[in-house]
């Protein structure tokens, strides 16, 4: 780590936190804490001088006299400086500490061992990895929660991931080892530290409050003091089973009320699970410091509209989802996604159960459900208004008499989930199917009865996804939130249904989705352009059997995973540009073109330069009515021929 060098992208966490501390111990010699607050600052990390001082002391730091006499930091009995130990060499013996708690899965494939780590650390993780010199790793590409290692070869690749390398060491949920492996390095755990010297993992119990430990070893060799190893584990209280709830948590009265109510109901702590998929309204830090006030012991909050616009709402719009022919899946295609966070939360945090909000008669609760066993099955799921008897006057009184710090403001009539792909209302006066609706159940678009200047727009897609507007490059988020703008302004994506629940009732609801149906609008043209006739014809039943199946919490299954891949082959040519007009509430395709497309002018032209060849349909016809006219001589040789009108002809 340079101190002029550019800054690292860190994940707001403690764990990274503690993790670039001793990264700024093993880099450099650390003289004075005011020191080492001034490399974190240079790196992005505001430290006051409590906290720094409670996290050395956590990391067991301690000032100790190196060869050349100065007195630095360093971190932990294990890895006191000895005589003749550089920085360097002590940068090296702690990486593997660097990385610990970063790291949730390690794989190789080819040449490349794929780490994985909690969403946002993975540009944290490859700069720690980078930094050393491992022999046969060439460097790292990272994203937001994968690192690609590259290696100099496949062996080496394997040889890194093996267990003599990065060790994978998994923790079931009562903390019990899954495998034997023998070890011999120390493991920091948050606030814990347990190490093992030639034992076996299985000897002891009671690891952590979490579901997976991954100890990233990359062939380091790590001393251990084995009496600080019993003396550690001595000091630490066996975790108990059954300790956490994961809660998906939107801020609301309903999950805020929830946190201490399943807390008093279960005897659980909480961790509060949000996800910002576009939705607006507060900030994730306003939502998640109001979950820690409620009483959540963790808060896990993520920005994942990118997320959600690229793996989510491209897989509908290449589908071009549209259930029941009219609505564009909204609160289908997110609940798959919040459901992959909140379990990963739940492997995070040690939680054996997952929480979330729907009563007992809607869709969402097949969705997180079946998406959470779908991910795993040993997950319990629960509802606290469905299972637990939580209504709005009990959450009320309760929030009063535990004085939770909730503002409460009038009910609106109105049942509303929204994300970015769209937004859906209903209950209240909605639920009389005869009820039109007002001008208060609309958000995302203006009155198509008044609408403004018609708008002119041309969206360039390649291979099926938005790239340009207009000739400017978007983001498949962008392209959304574009034309959320400019189709809601005219009033597009306005639905009214009475639909077909998955639970086998009819309910009437609203939505709306403008963005959704303009790109959907303009997706299907491009396909009229450039699928053949029979792919097309299959991909159309494919499209509504795959929103279908998606409405009803199967996003996850083998059948949607085998309709994908059909879907994704079939978007290789979907290239080019689509010309719309938007305007009161309609968006008409007015102009196409691909150098992918199957349209060919000089066959379809009826002008001069038509190169088809009409002759040719003479013997076409003749084969194609050939089965017709066949059957049709049977039938009449039995009298079953169609009668022809007796008509008289003056």
């Amino acid at each position: 780590m340079s101190e002029t060098g550019p800054s690292l992208q860190r994940p707001a966490t403690r764990a990274a936190r503690l993790s670039a501390i001793e990264q700024a111990l093993a880099t450099h010699i650390i003289t004075s804490q005011s020191q080492l607050s001034k490399i974190l600052i240079d790196e992005g990390i505001a430290v006051t001088q409590a906290t720094l001082s409670r996290d050395l002391d956590e990391m067991h730091a301690v000032k100790t006299r190196l060869k050349d006499g100065t007195v630095a930091y360093t971190v932990g009995r294990s890895v006191v400086a000895s005589e003749g130990e550089d920085v360097g060499e002590r940068g090296e013996a702690q990486m593997s500490r660097v990385l610990n708690g970063l790291v949730t899965s390690v794989a190789a494939a080819g040449n490349l061992v794929v780490v994985h780590t909690p969403s946002g650390a993975a540009q944290y993780v490859a700069s720690v990895i980078d930094r050393q010199p491992i022999e046969g790793v060439l460097g790292t590409i990272a994203g937001d929660d994968t690192v690609m290692v590259i290696c100099t070869n496949d062996d080496t690749a394997v040889s890194r991931a093996d267990d003599q390398h990065i060790l994978h060491i998994g923790v079931d949920r009562h903390g019990h080892m899954r495998n034997h492996l023998v070890v011999n390095e120390l493991i920091p755990l948050g606030e814990h530290h347990i190490a093992v010297q030639g034992q076996h993992l299985t000897e002891f119990r009671g690891i952590v409050n979490i579901d997976l430990l991954v100890i990233a070893f990359l062939g380091v060799e790590m001393p251990v003091d084995p009496q600080f190893v019993f003396q550690t584990l001595n000091e630490r209280e066996p975790m108990a089973d059954n300790k956490r709830i994961v809660l998906a948590y939107s801020g609301g009265l309903d999950t805020s009320v929830a946190i201490s109510y399943l807390k008093e109901r279960t005897g659980k702590d909480v961790v509060a699970v949000s996800l910002d998929v576009g939705q607006g309204g507060e900030s994730l830090e306003t939502i998640k410091q109001r979950a820690l006030a409620c009483g959540a012991v963790e808060s896990y909050v993520v920005d994942a509209r990118d997320e959600f616009a690229n793996e989510y709402c491209m897989k509908a719009l290449k589908a071009n989802a549209m259930y029941e022919g009219v609505y564009p899946l909204v609160s289908a295609i997110s609940r798959p996604l919040i459901s992959k966070h909140l379990v990963r939360a739940a492997h995070q945090f040690g939680a054996d159960t997952i929480s979330h909000g729907c009563t007992g008669k809607g869709n969402d609760q097949v969705r997180f459900e079946v998406s959470i066993a779908s991910i795993d099955p040993t997950l319990k799921a629960i509802s606290p208004i469905r299972d637990l008897s939580l209504t709005r006057d009990v959450e009320i009184a309760f929030a009063k008499e535990h004085k939770l710090p909730i503002t409460q403001t009038e009910k609106s009539p109105y049942s509303i989930d929204e994300n970015v792909w769209g937004r859906a209302i209903e209950t209240g006066f909605l639920e009389d199917p005869w009820n039109g609706p007002t001008k208060d159940c609309y958000s995302y678009t203006d009155d198509p009865a008044f609408p403004p200047v018609e708008d002119e727009v041309v969206i360039e897609f390649k291979e099926g996804v938005p790239v340009k507007i207009d000739g400017r490059d978007v983001t498949p988020l962008q392209a959304i939130e574009e034309m959320n703008r400019r189709a809601g302004a005219q009033g597009i994506g306005r639905i009214d249904l009475i639909e077909d629940r998955l639970v086998g009732i009819k309910s009437r609801e609203l939505y709306e989705a403008p963005g959704a149906v303009a790109l959907i609008t303009a997706h299907q043209e491009l396909e009229n352009c450039c699928l053949e006739r029979e792919q097309h014809r299959i991909k159309r039943d494919i499209d509504k059997r795959w929103g279908e199946l998606v409405y009803d919490a199967q996003w996850f299954s083998p059948a949607t995973q085998s309709l994908n891949a059909f879907i994704e082959d079939t978007q290789k040519y979907v290239s080019g540009e689509i010309r719309m007009v938007l305007h009161g509430g309609r968006a008409v395709v007015t102009g196409r073109r691909s150098d992918s497309s199957l349209y060919d002018y000089k066959l379809a032209t009826y002008d001069s330069g038509d190169t088809f060849d009409q002759r040719s349909s003479n013997g076409f016809i003749d084969i194609y009515g050939l089965p017709s006219r066949v059957a049709a001589a049977r039938d009449v040789k039995f009298g079953n021929g169609i009668e022809v009108p007796k008509n008289t002809v003056e």
